[in-house]
């Protein structure tokens, strides 16, 4: 990363990877890696009066925020009508994105919310009589991170042509420097390259615009730690009976308890009961030896709270990932990595209306009995197979990591840590190896 920076770094650009390395936060706020660049941040757009944009050298520009998300009450409804309702918003927001003069595809990694996607669009396609859809997606070399199953299971009987790629070190290594580029960025793991390589197949069979399932997580809870967020909310208001037995169910899932309570400390306890809590806990973990959090501007590893760090429930959680930490960067790797190969993506799930009545639902509808995007799985209940509705492991495009820098090139990985510590200005010691 700091070779394809080549100089030209934001004097915060510090504090920036803090957030990234200790806090796994970035796109959070408005500044970016690069000197002078700024970005808008969500619902916002700049203006600038073409006959007034240069005086003195300077481009005259407003920013005007134009959409807030609103952090509405919860509201009172039943999951039989909330799975409708979300099943009809599905519905027209994929007939909407399906809109295009040429043709429209679909990524399909195996997970709950691209497959939603693709059996809907199924579902339409069989009702009008029309012809099939195409998907594309990544099998893994490492059996335990290849979802061909699952993907078999929604491809099987249906109007589908797919399209797969199976991701490999050597085309990592040759297009490592060019896709950090691309990004604009640091990014946490190979995925990125992996979610490129599907992108670059849509390109390659002539498909123009791509469906994605990005943003139901961020909706519905669909990350394990939604289930701490939805115990520590049980917690804070008081419903003890309710907590015993949500904690009953997560052990059940095979879940570290102590993970869990840690978890729910950070969510209630104040930061020094929080240290203390995670000292007893054995798991009061700063931050690693290689990393120097002085020189990041990082103390600790508390998030603030407006980014989810005290949130004392699924909807508050919500809001955070939807507004600051996670949604913003998975929407820039995603369109640098579809533009970068010419390819527009579309992400149903995130029209305005189905975000909206997202944020309204009661938080038991989305995330309760150690059970994620409750509702969404009941929506998809007579869409998507049995087993894809009870899946609860979570994979996404993950790449070989383990395979490739451990067993097969462990001397180029660790070249690669050679060079970031040489260059890093004193971010890293050699204890990174």
């Amino acid at each position: 990363f700091f070779q394809a920076q080549d100089g030209i770094r934001d004097p915060l650009w510090s504090r920036g990877l803090g957030d990234v390395y200790k806090r796994q936060m970035q796109d959070h706020g408005t500044s970016t890696f690069f000197k002078g660049v700024s970005q808008l941040a969500p619902g916002e757009r700049l203006e600038i009066d073409a006959g007034k944009s240069f005086v003195g050298g300077k481009i005259l520009s407003t920013i005007t925020k134009w959409y807030r998300l609103e952090t509405v009450a919860r509201s009172e409804i039943s999951m039989e009508e909330a799975a409708a309702t979300l099943r009809d918003l599905m519905c027209d927001s994929i007939r909407l994105r399906l809109r295009a003069d040429v043709e429209v595809g679909s990524c399909l990694s195996g997970g709950i919310d691209s497959s939603a996607i693709v059996c809907l669009i199924d579902e339409r396609i069989q009702k009008a009589g029309g012809s099939g859809q195409r998907t594309f997606s990544a099998r893994a070399e490492d059996p335990r991170l290849d979802e061909s199953r699952w993907m078999e299971m929604v491809l099987k009987g249906r109007q589908i042509d797919p399209s797969f790629v199976m991701p490999q070190f050597d085309l990592l290594a040759d297009e490592l420097s060019d896709l950090i580029y691309t990004q604009d960025e640091p990014f946490g793991s190979a995925s990125i390259f992996v979610q490129s390589l599907v992108f670059s197949l849509a390109k390659k069979v002539g498909v123009k615009v791509v469906l994605d399932g990005q943003g139901a997580d961020e909706l519905f809870g669909g990350y394990t730690f939604y289930r701490s967020c939805a115990l520590a909310g049980m917690l804070s208001k008081g419903h003890l009976t309710e907590a015993i037995g949500e904690i009953m169910a997560i052990r059940r899932t095979g879940v570290s308890l102590t993970r869990t309570f840690m978890e729910i400390g950070d969510y209630l306890l104040p930061d020094a009961l929080r240290q203390r809590f995670r000292m007893f806990l054995k798991k009061n973990h700063i931050g690693p030896s290689w990393l120097n959090l002085d020189k990041l501007g990082v103390s600790g590893s508390n998030v603030p709270s407006q980014y989810g760090g005290r949130a004392r429930s699924v909807g508050e959680l919500n809001y955070a990932q939807i507004a600051f930490t996670s949604l913003p960067k998975l929407l820039h790797w995603e369109d640098r990595n579809s533009m970068a190969w010419s390819v527009e993506g579309r992400v149903p799930f995130l029209d305005y209306r189905l975000v909206e009545f997202a944020m309204r639902l009661p938080d038991e509808l989305k995330v309760s009995q150690a059970t994620t995007k409750r509702v969404l799985r009941e929506a998809m209940r007579d869409v998507l197979p049995s087993q894809l509705v009870a899946r609860r492991d979570k994979i996404g495009f993950a790449a070989s990591e383990h395979e490739w820098f451990v067993r097969k090139r462990p001397d180029w990985f660790l070249s690669k840590i050679d060079k970031s510590v040489e260059l890093g200005a004193g971010l890293f010691s050699s204890e990174l190896k």
